[in-house]
């Protein structure tokens, strides 16, 4: 029970009690701070990490430009000066200059910032998000297969529901169905993973969610690591993919860029669809993707 005390001055003294509740809130309050401080800290190392590179990544290029490109010139001067040698020195001399203004054009490609791709992808997921919410829409996100090689996500209204129709164009559907259908963040990330890969949607899930991740680390530099475990049994598969260093901050965001990619490679490689649920995972990730299907009937 708190009490006063009031002092000869006529002003209230607080008793221990209250002080140690006051210290307390104080403390409590104070590490949820820092803790916030610490993760606004890593986000910034990381950031500063990812913009060192890409500033690395291009000075390699024009440095290794201009060699080329002085060796080149000097190795066609070297030509005119050394008959003997000159049938070389112009072979060298067309190398390096070809190789030199193709190096050094690659330095001047254009490079987004982490923080700007998070940006764009937070205002396309709050749309999104909030589409879904206001139709009441709150079911697992499923991943389904198209006729065109990739999926749609479909949001149902609860538990209960049916997969939608290939042929169905309608966006938000009805009955057993219930639910309304977008067009995935990794789209279109699964259509250039196809035009650089041969043979990119392996029908093996092991296969290709070792590729999807790979992918997602290499190609794409969205994440610094990212482990997937396949499992299938009794006609249903299961893959849990442990994500560190998102590029793009927290993942279990509607429509994440990395778990979208995934799902969709999944769902156009295996063409069955696939649920996802993420959540934090402390102990070896940041992060953990769970995606499920179910084998078709007539599959062995």
């Amino acid at each position: 029970m708190n009490t006063n005390n009031l002092s000869g001055d006529g002003r209230f003294q607080e008793t221990d009690d209250t002080a140690v509740g006051i210290d307390d809130m104080d403390r409590t309050e104070l590490a949820a701070r820092a803790e916030r401080l610490a993760e606004e800290n890593r986000q910034l190392r990381d950031a500063n990490e990812r913009l060192r590179a890409t500033h690395t990544h291009r000075t390699w290029y024009r440095q290794s430009g201009r060699s080329l490109l002085f060796l080149g010139t000097l190795s066609g001067l070297g030509g005119l000066v050394f008959p003997e040698t000159r049938a070389l020195l112009f072979a060298i001399a067309a190398t390096g200059l070809f190789g030199g203004v193709l190096t050094y054009s690659l330095s001047r490609d254009r490079f987004l910032s982490a923080t700007v791709c998070e940006a764009i992808y937070t205002a396309v997921a709050d749309t999104k998000s909030t589409l879904a919410a206001e139709q009441d829409f709150s079911g697992v996100p499923l991943y389904v297969p198209d006729d065109d090689g990739g999926a749609s996500l479909f949001i149902p209204a609860g538990s209960e529901y049916e997969n939608p129709d290939r042929d169905d164009d309608s966006p938000v559907s009805t009955g057993l169905e219930h639910g309304i259908t977008l067009t995935p963040t990794g789209a279109d990330l699964v259509q250039e993973f196809e035009r650089t890969v041969p043979n990119a949607l392996s029908d093996a899930p092991s296969t290709l969610a070792t590729r999807l991740a790979d992918a997602v680390v290499e190609q794409f530099e969205l994440a610094r690591h990212v482990e997937p475990t396949t499992t299938v049994r009794d006609g249903r598969g299961r893959i849990a993919v442990a994500i560190s260093g998102s590029a793009l901050g927290d993942v279990d965001r509607f429509d994440h860029p990395i778990t979208s990619f995934l799902a969709v490679g999944l769902a156009a490689g295996l063409e069955r669809p696939v649920s996802l649920e993420v959540s934090p995972h402390a102990d070896t990730a940041d992060w953990l993707a769970v995606y499920r299907w179910e084998r078709a009937d007539d599959t062995p």
